[in-house]
């Protein structure tokens, strides 16, 4: 009797998380035909708008339109600009300045700056899932240098800097 309402309610979380993950998977598709069908017309759109404005209001629901889109391809334009200057920025400090500064060479300086442009583009969340990464991959054991509590017999302001020393 307990083995069949431990089945049952297997059964219940399995169905319920394979049903969670079409939906998902059904919005991502959705999202996705939406966005090609308005990125190839997006005239249609426009005019669809436009029909439910009364007809005095359309001359200038264009104008604000226009003013629009020139403002977003002015934020698209500065956007990929500065995700440029950061990755290139990002890729001068790990390979040239920090072998310079005696922090060693770091590994897959070119994918960490990569990587680092394109999170430039999410505004907060970028910088620090690209320093995450940068600390990860830079340490030289992972997360393990990174938790380490600091050991008794150095300082606490060098421990909390350099948790290799013992």
């Amino acid at each position: 009797m307990r083995i069949a309402g431990t089945i049952s309610s297997g059964i219940g979380t399995l169905t319920s998380a394979i049903s969670g993950l079409l939906g998902g998977l059904t919005l991502v598709l959705v999202i996705i035909v939406i966005g090609i069908y308005v990125a190839s017309e997006p005239q249609l759109c426009e005019r669809g708008v436009a029909w439910m404005l009364p007809r005095a209001s359309r001359a200038s629901f264009y104008i604000t339109v226009c003013d629009m889109a020139v403002s977003l391809r002015r934020l698209m334009a500065g956007r990929l600009l500065g995700m440029l200057i950061v990755g290139v920025f990002t890729y001068i400090m790990l390979a040239v300045v920090a072998p310079l500064v005696g922090i060693g060479t770091v590994p897959m300086a070119v994918l960490l700056s990569i990587l680092t442009g394109l999170l430039a583009f999410v505004p907060n969340l970028g910088a620090l899932i690209s320093g995450v990464l940068m600390v990860l991959v830079g340490s030289p054991a992972g997360l393990k240098w990174v938790f380490t509590p600091p050991s008794s017999t150095c300082s606490s302001r060098t421990s909390m800097a350099m948790s290799w020393c013992r």
